[in-house]
């Protein structure tokens, strides 16, 4: 999650400032630099409150604690989800266009993703509603139909 991206970009920041010193090939040493901004951008993208990042089990989470209602933190986290996906989705199919800098087709894609995986999630809260109190004894079947052991098989 968000915590080892973090780790990670304080690492290779660490090992890009001795790098330099210590007479590694430039290119070593761009790799580092650009792999402690990567991971910082990672790890605070998935904090973004809509899920299914990370950061949208954090909202689920705190709307649960707020309204003891676990379906509605999950249900109003995935449609943030959605929302934010089709934003996404939205900023890199136009953004390229009119010039948004940092937006390109592959934003679009992410929002895509997003967007499926919030709606997936979505559905899956809806279904845990409606299912959450039912018991197992009421679905089954009380007196199912048997056959005697000298009936022969079709």
């Amino acid at each position: 999650g968000p915590a080892m991206s973090y780790a990670l970009a304080a690492s290779f920041f660490g090992l890009f400032t001795l790098a330099g010193p210590l007479g590694a090939p430039d290119l070593m040493v761009q790799a580092l630099q650009w792999l402690a901004f990567v991971n910082v951008v990672l790890g605070t993208f998935n904090l973004i409150p809509a899920a299914p990042l990370d950061g949208g089990r954090i909202l689920a989470s705190a709307i649960w604690a707020a309204t003891r209602d676990r379906t509605r933190g999950e249900i109003v986290a995935t449609r943030v989800g959605q929302g934010f996906g089709g934003l996404l989705v939205a900023a890199g199919l136009v953004g390229p266009f009119v010039g948004i800098p940092f937006v390109s087709l592959w934003t679009a894609f992410m929002g895509l993703f997003v967007l499926r995986a919030a709606t997936a999630e979505y559905q899956n809260a809806r279904l845990s509603a409606a299912v959450h109190d039912l018991k197992r004894r009421d679905e089954m079947i009380t007196e199912p139909e048997t056959l005697s052991g000298s009936t022969a098989a079709p």
